[in-house]
Order: structure tokens, then C-alpha cells, then sequence
């Protein structure tokens, strides 16, 4: 660090780089923030000239990882840099600014940077492989501003024609992108990707399996009972290490979709509440519950009054639609509410 100013851009963004690889995290945060700073502060110090597209990116990308204090006046320094050769910009570089600012949740969004850089993106997102596409959209649905239809239609139609280069990572962040954004790619889109993550299902975690299924119940489609099937299918693979919100995840995905898994399956996944119960928070209690209600799968008077049980326990951490839910689920299985509770 005492030669940072010898080095060249290049070198010092790849320093950057590695440091947020590496996941950096010194035991004094002060003093490795003051190191990120000089090091971010004596690339943005040179001449705009030595300074190339990925020295910024990497830049970007690494403040947004590492979630550093950067100096502002340096940080603005980098986005207007940016701003200003945003042209040059590749698929990689535009999806790594975008991740790096999605990140920056200490900093004040750079608007026109934002702008900037959705604008290069519609011009390149044909360029762009699935990596930069998965990316890009979940950077833009972190972010929440709301993009041009004319941007996200392109991005979607990329995604459509690349679907089998999509790692399951990356269609489960398509797939939460669009929801965050409250877009609809119609159904053949999420045809196209739901028939990607069957194709793929046998390599997804329970954890991401059951994010998908959320995601296309808000979108509000069901895919066909093959791919339903598959996913099930997955799923109880895995539902041994399945932790408590994504078994309650998939419940409430099947119970909202309308979809209604059999018996057996909904037994299966009814161990697993009772086995993990204790560590249930009253939303997945109560969500929990509201399922197996919408599913007609009843879960038996004794463990219907365990579950009960645990969600008075911790009634005042329970939100009144927790409790509503609670109590309708009750009623609509038939059951009446003991005395105490």
C-alpha cells in the first residue's frame, strides 16, 4: 500500500477486485476502510486517460461487496468518471456497476449514473450472456427504481432466447427481479423459464426451489403439472435439510398457485414442520397453517394444538394478520379455538 501510487490503474483496481473476492474484512474496519479509500482515491486521481471501463466497474463492484465508507467526494468522482464513459462499457462491466450500486445501500442512489448505465444496457443487452442478464435484474429489482417496459422487454427477450445457458442461481434471480419489479413478461416467458428450472430441477437447493415457486405466485402462474411434479419431486429430495421458511415457502407457493400436492407428499412435508417447529416464527406459522387450510390437508388435532400452542407463546411478536390467518385456518379445518388461547 505505501507503492499504491507507483502502481498503474489497472493494477489497482485488480487489487480492488481481489480484495472484495476475497471477502477483505480486516478485524479494524477503520483501518481497512482507510486503506479501500486510498487505494479507490489514488485510482481516481489519475488522469482520465489511464483509467479504463473495468477499472471503474471493478471499482464499483468491489465498494458495493465489500460494503466500505467511501470518501464521497472520491465516490463522486467515480460516478461521474463512469457517467462519462459509460459508452465503453461491455456486458460485464454494465452488470457489474449495476451490482455494485444495488449494493451501495449507505449511499444516496446516483440517478443519472442509474440512468446512464439502464440506457447502455438497452443498447448492449444483446450482447449479453445469461450471467450479465441474471445480474443486471436482480441489480435492477434491488434497486427498485422502476425501469422503461422498452428495457425490461428487451432484457426478457434475452433471457427467453439464452434460457439453457441460465445457472438455477440465475433464473431464480430473474424470477425475483421480476416480482420485485411488479412485471409481468407474459406467459410464455415464464413458461420458457419455469420448463428451464424443471429441466434443471435435480441441481436445485430446497432453498431456491422454493424461492421460485414464490416468485411465480406472484406473478400468479402455475406451471403445468409436469413441471409442478419435478419440482415436488425436487424439493422432497431435499427436504431432510429444507430449513423452516422454505418448507413454509412451498406450502404457501403450492397453496396460492392452487396447486394441491398429494397426500403423501403433504404428510412428508408435515414431518419436517413438526421436526423444525421450534425454530417456526409466527409468520411461518401462521403461513404454514393458512396453506395446509387453502390445501384442505389437515394436520391432526395434536399437532394442530402444538403448533397452536407455540404460536401463543410468542403472540406478541405476531402481526394481526399473522393472527387472523391463524384463526381462520383454525376454523376453516374444522376445529374450534381451546379456552386458553
Amino acid at each position: 500500500i505505501c507503492k499504491v501510487h507507483e502502481s498503474v490503474p489497472q493494477g489497482m483496481s485488480n487489487v480492488l477486485w481481489s480484495m472484495a473476492r476475497l471477502e477483505f474484512n480486516p478485524e479494524n474496519r477503520s483501518s481497512g476502510n482507510d486503506l479501500f479509500n486510498r487505494i479507490v482515491g489514488e485510482l481516481m486521481s489519475r488522469p482520465q486517460h489511464e483509467i479504463k471501463a473495468q477499472d471503474l466497474a471493478n471499482a464499483t463492484w468491489s465498494i458495493g461487496r465489500l460494503q466500505c465508507t467511501i470518501d464521497e467526494e472520491v465516490l463522486e468522482k467515480l460516478m461521474v468518471s463512469s457517467v462519462e464513459m459509460i459508452g465503453r462499457f461491455n456486458q460485464q462491466e454494465l452488470s457489474l456497476t449495476l451490482w455494485g450500486l444495488a449494493r451501495m445501500q449507505d449511499y444516496r442512489l446516483d440517478r443519472h449514473l442509474y440512468s446512464q448505465v439502464l440506457g447502455a444496457v438497452e443498447h448492449k443487452c444483446h450482447t449479453f450472456n445469461s450471467q450479465a442478464l441474471s445480474t443486471s435484474l436482480w441489480a435492477i429489482g434491488k434497486i427498485g427504481v422502476i425501469p422503461s417496459p422498452d428495457l425490461l422487454l428487451s432484457l426478457t427477450e434475452q433471457v427467453s432466447a439464452k434460457i439453457r445457458h441460465f445457472t438455477p442461481q440465475g433464473l431464480s434471480n430473474v424470477l425475483w427481479a421480476m416480482t420485485s419489479l411488479s412485471y409481468h413478461p407474459g406467459p410464455a416467458v415464464l413458461r420458457s423459464i419455469s420448463t428451464e428450472v424443471s429441466r434443471k430441477s435435480a441441481e436445485i437447493s430446497s432453498k431456491n426451489l422454493a424461492s421460485i415457486l414464490k416468485s411465480l405466485a406472484l406473478l400468479h402462474y402455475l406451471p403445468d403439472d409436469h413441471v409442478m411434479q419435478r419440482l415436488t419431486e425436487s424439493f422432497l429430495r431435499e427436504v431432510k435439510v429444507a430449513v423452516p421458511q422454505s418448507t413454509c415457502l412451498f406450502l404457501w407457493s403450492c397453496a396460492s398457485l392452487g396447486y394441491a400436492p398429494q397426500t403423501d407428499v403433504l404428510d412428508t412435508l408435515n414431518r419436517r414442520v413438526r421436526d423444525t417447529l421450534d425454530q417456526y416464527y409466527t409468520i411461518h406459522l401462521a403461513n404454514t397453517l393458512w396453506s395446509y387450510s387453502t390445501l384442505s390437508y389437515d394436520p391432526g388435532e395434536a399437532f394442530l394444538a402444538t403448533l397452536t400452542d407455540r404460536f401463543v407463546a410468542h403472540l406478541q411478536e405476531a402481526t394481526p394478520q399473522e393472527i387472523a390467518n391463524i384463526i381462520w385456518a383454525i376454523a376453516s379445518l374444522g376445529y374450534a379455538l381451546r379456552e386458553r388461547h
